[in-house]
């Protein structure tokens, strides 16, 4: 019997995976899980939302749409969330189009998308500057309709050699393969 000692984890679930010894015969486990069920899911999360390292200014819970200037390079969108909620960070590398952070609970049941529209200050105050389009419709206006990509097959005959050419082509190669290697 082995015994295993180590240092108190808190955990929700354990995996163990076992290696047999190869001198070693018959049937044995391999592989053992254990999962809390008792433990609730999170249902909260509070989000935090950077924007090349700084945080961003008036971020609110409650608020999806930001729209931020910059100069010089495109900043970095980054963020974090408590209670073990998932992030995701879409960078946009168009002023054109937001990027989008996307939280969701580690029960599933909450999901909260932030856009924030990244417009480069332009030099001269007398060029306009370009324009922000709204990703998402306003209350009561139906969603586009976006045509799905679609795939059309063509069947066509195309002409072939009778298989008996090809095989005869094939064994003059194979016989003058055998002759240089003297099989």
């Amino acid at each position: 019997m082995i015994h295993f000692n180590f240092d108190a984890v808190k955990t929700k679930a354990i995996r163990a995976r076992m290696t047999r010894k190869d001198t070693t015969n018959g049937i044995a486990l391999v592989e053992f899980s254990a999962v809390t069920p008792t433990e609730a899911l999170q249902s909260t999360t509070t989000t935090s939302i950077t924007v090349n390292g700084q945080t961003l200014a008036d971020f609110a819970a409650d608020k999806t749409d930001y729209r931020l200037e910059y100069q010089g390079t495109r900043p970095r969108i980054e963020a974090i969330a408590t209670n073990n909620a998932t992030v995701t960070v879409v960078q946009s590398e168009s002023d054109e189009l937001p990027s989008l952070v996307r939280v969701v609970t580690e029960d599933g049941q909450t999901v909260k998308e932030y856009r924030i529209q990244l417009v480069k200050k332009v030099a001269d105050p007398g060029q306009p500057t370009p324009p922000v389009y709204k990703t998402t419709p306003d209350e009561g206006v139906p969603a586009p309709v976006i045509e799905q990509p679609r795939l059309d097959v063509v069947t066509e005959k195309l002409a072939s050699r009778p298989s008996s050419v090809r095989i005869h082509n094939c064994s003059r190669v194979l016989e003058k393969l055998s002759r240089r290697q003297g099989w």
